[in-house]
């Protein structure tokens, strides 16, 4: 059995226990279950003991780290927009829709608008979503949203290319 030497001439470890360090042996194998069954109902425990607060803190986390991964990735989903964050934000507040609004001084008639997409949020309504969370999901994060979905409408709007196709003249004869 060859041993392991360092640089400096030390011996450290054989090959076999270099590969027994990263192989859990069969024979292991049921202290393990109990271990993982003893991890996961402690794991399952200090869930059911986090305050309201923690809970709160764990969903606005969550949805920020959706909306990240939604913008960094390249397919578009329709059902994932502004108005389905912006509802997934307040139900992970735990709050209704009225309360809502009137923390960030809107009717609620407005956020419904927002929520099921027949209104665009302005640049105040951004940052005050970024103010509510308490910088957490930032108001350029809300507004990639927006942009995502408005690159979707105007790469796949064959109606929108066709109307403004007679507003140009003089085209290049060239394209990329």
């Amino acid at each position: 059995m060859k041993v392991k030497e360092t640089p400096n001439n030390t011996k450290k470890h054989t090959d076999r226990q270099l590969a027994e360090a990263y192989i859990y042996p069969v024979e292991n194998s049921r202290v393990n279950e109990k271990e993982e069954r003893d991890y996961w109902e402690l794991r399952k425990k200090r869930y059911e003991e986090r305050s309201p607060e923690q809970v709160v803190f764990a969903n606005i986390l969550q949805l920020k780290f959706e909306m990240e991964d939604y913008i960094n990735n390249a397919n578009y989903n329709r059902e994932a927009n502004f108005g389905t964050f912006l509802k997934g934000y307040i139900d992970g507040l735990g709050k209704m829709n009225k309360e809502f609004a009137d923390e960030i001084d809107i009717k609620p008639t407005e956020l419904s608008q927002l929520i099921n997409n027949h209104r665009n949020p302005n640049n105040e309504i951004l940052v005050r979503l970024e103010l509510h969370s308490n910088n957490t999901i930032p108001a350029v994060l809300w507004y990639k949203l927006m942009e995502k979905q408005k690159e979707q409408y105007i790469m796949n709007n064959a109606e929108l290319r066709k109307a403004e196709s007679k507003h140009v003249k003089g085209r290049l004869s060239f394209s990329l």
